[in-house]
C-alpha cells in the first residue's frame, strides 16, 4: 500500500487539485468571449460534448488514444513552455521541450509507465513501436535546440534540463506533478488572472467547474469500483480524464484564443 501512495495516488492528488483546476478557467475563457448567456452555455456544451467524445473515443481505441494524446501533449505541453518569453516559437523548440513528457519520460521511465499503460488497456507491442523511433528523433531534434539555445544565449534551455533531470531521477508521476503543477498550470493560471476583466468572477467559474469535475470522477469511482481494483482505476479515471479535458482545452487554448494567449490580452 505505501509504494502506491507514495508513487500513485498521492502525485495523482496533487496534480488533480492543483494542476486540474487551471482547466477550469476555461468555463470563464468561454464566457468572457460570448456575447450572450445563450452563447456561453452553447460552447460550453460543445465543449462537454468534446471531452465525451474522447473518453468514447479511448474506451473504442485505448492505444490510439494514447497515442493522440502523446502527440497532443507534445504540441500543447512544448508550446506553452514558449508563452509569456516573447520568443518565436519554432519547430524545434516545440518538439523538445513537449517530447520530454510526451516522449522522453514513458521511454527513460519504460518499466514505470509501462505498468500505467497496462493499466489504460494499451497494446505494448504498437507502444513500443512508435515509442522507440520516435524517441530517436526526439533526441536528435533536442539536441539541436539546445545547441541553438546555447549559441544564442537563451535562458530558456535551462528549464528543459531541469525536466530532463527531473525525469530521469524521479518516479514518473512525480516528475509529470512537478511540471504540470508548479510550471504548467501555475503559469496558465497567472496569465489568466492577470488579464482577466474579473479576477474574482474567474475564480468563481474555476472553483464551480472544477466541483463538477470532481463530482464527474466521484461518480465514475462509484460506479466502476466494485468491478476494477483501486490502482487500475485511479489510473484510468485520471489519465482517460485529463485526455478528455486536454482535447477541448487545446481547441479552447491554442487554437480558438490562441492569437490572444500569445499577445496576452485582456480577457
Amino acid at each position: 500500500m505505501l509504494p502506491d501512495l507514495y508513487t500513485l495516488y498521492l502525485p495523482i492528488a496533487l496534480m488533480t487539485f492543483i494542476g486540474v483546476p487551471h482547466g477550469a478557467l476555461d468555463g470563464y475563457l468561454l464566457h468572457s468571449h460570448s456575447d450572450s448567456k445563450r452563447g456561453t452555455f452553447a460552447l460550453l456544451l460543445a465543449y462537454l460534448g468534446i471531452a465525451l467524445a474522447c473518453v468514447l473515443f479511448w474506451w473504442w481505441q485505448p492505444t490510439l488514444a494514447l497515442l493522440s494524446f502523446l502527440l497532443l501533449s507534445l504540441y500543447h505541453f512544448g508550446r506553452s513552455d514558449h508563452q509569456q518569453t516573447g520568443d518565436s516559437v519554432s519547430l524545434t523548440a516545440w518538439i523538445a521541450h513537449g517530447g520530454l513528457w510526451a516522449l522522453f519520460l514513458p521511454w527513460q521511465q519504460a518499466d514505470a509507465t509501462a505498468v500505467l499503460f497496462q493499466a489504460l488497456k494499451t497494446d505494448p507491442v504498437i507502444l513500443e513501436a512508435f515509442l522507440a523511433p520516435a524517441t530517436a528523433i526526439w533526441l536528435l531534434v533536442s539536441g539541436l535546440y539546445l545547441c541553438r539555445q546555447w549559441r544564442n544565449k537563451d535562458q530558456q534551455w535551462r528549464v528543459w534540463v531541469i525536466s530532463a533531470t527531473a525525469i530521469v531521477l524521479l518516479p514518473p508521476l512525480w516528475s509529470l506533478c512537478l511540471y504540470f503543477c508548479l510550471w504548467h498550470a501555475r503559469r496558465h493560471t497567472q496569465w489568466v488572472l492577470r488579464y482577466a476583466k474579473s479576477p474574482s468572477e474567474a475564480k468563481l467559474w474555476m472553483l464551480s467547474i472544477f466541483s463538477v469535475t470532481l463530482a464527474m470522477g466521484a461518480i465514475a469511482y462509484s460506479v466502476l469500483l466494485p468491478s476494477t481494483a483501486i490502482e487500475t482505476l485511479t489510473a484510468r479515471i485520471f489519465f482517460i480524464g485529463i485526455f478528455a479535458l486536454t482535447v477541448p482545452h487545446m481547441i479552447l487554448i491554442d487554437y480558438y484564443l490562441g492569437h490572444l494567449h500569445d499577445q496576452q490580452p485582456s480577457l
